[in-house]
């Protein structure tokens, strides 16, 4: 009776710390009787659960830092495409020698200038400046020499307009 009584209070112990989270107790055995086989595969069930749940763990941990790398990727990922992105948008309204805006940003900016000399009932002034016998220039010349023209050009007139104002260059066709 007392084997008895010490294997199931044994075993009613082990439950509830099995219940209480306490995985992988293992109950003291002795005898080959069925409840000791009872009691044997309890503890051979606690210590599968605790292999079970310390390889979830692991797995978790895992997958949380596949999901910080992936996080670290995407971001990296998003600032090069921003930067990308911008870097196009630049070349898409700008010239790409002398870097000032191009004939669309021109176009934009003329018609925001209009606008806001419409609202504002202030003037506005369109210059336009062509280079007399370029195309000779760079004939007898070279482009190069053609091209460094051209960027002394942009850097005097950009340095002589107030910040607010538009340089813009629109090679002829």
């Amino acid at each position: 009776g007392t084997y008895l009584t010490r294997l199931v209070k044994g075993l009613t112990d082990g439950s509830r710390r099995l219940a209480s989270g306490e995985l992988g107790y293992q109950i003291k055995v002795r005898g080959r009787d069925e409840l000791a086989q009872a009691t044997r595969a309890f503890n051979d069930m606690s210590r599968k659960l605790q292999a079970s749940y310390s390889a979830r763990q692991r797995a978790e941990q895992e997958l949380t830092k596949i999901t910080e790398d992936l996080e670290d990727r995407v971001k990296l990922r998003t600032r090069q495409l921003a930067d990308l992105n911008k870097k196009l948008e630049h070349q898409a309204l700008h010239d790409p020698l002398t870097k000032l805006p191009n004939r669309m940003l021109f176009h934009d900016r003329l018609q925001q200038a209009v606008i806001a000399r419409e609202r504002e009932s202030n003037s506005l002034a369109v210059m336009i400046l062509d280079l007399d016998n370029f195309k000779a220039l760079n004939d007898t010349r070279g482009h190069d020499v053609g091209d460094l023209l051209l960027l002394e050009v942009a850097q005097r007139l950009r340095a002589t307009v107030r910040e607010g104002d538009t340089v813009a260059r629109q090679p002829s066709r």
